[in-house]
């Protein structure tokens, strides 16, 4: 019941932190969609309280309305707002400064 993962594309100025296993990667599962990996800028860090446009979902994954999650970074007292849009937008709003940012979410779908 559940689809193979599909890579989500990051934007220009944005890569995958790390290892494999933190490629920004999306898949359906029946109703729900979830994404997980973790994103950096290419160099520098993610400013605080700033809207940055990190991807863009493939088609089949885009929630008909827009979503919001909290995600982690790398202090383990703060975190992002992770923001989807019905036209596939991903953008995040990091409370701190930060190196890296959780895409990890799970929302429904159709």
């Amino acid at each position: 019941w559940a689809d193979g993962w599909t890579a989500v594309p990051l934007a220009a100025g944005y890569v995958q932190f790390g290892a494999t296993e933190n490629a920004c990667m999306v898949r359906r599962l029946g109703h729900l969609c979830e994404m997980r990996g973790l994103v950096r800028p290419g160099s520098g860090t993610f400013a605080a309280g700033t809207s940055i446009a990190v991807a863009s979902l493939p088609a089949a994954f885009r929630p008909t309305g827009g979503r919001m999650f909290l995600v982690g970074v790398d202090s383990a007292t703060q975190g992002a707002r992770l923001a989807l849009t019905s036209g596939g937008g991903v953008s995040v709003i990091p409370f701190v400064a930060t190196a890296r940012v959780s895409l990890s979410a799970v929302w429904t779908v159709g």
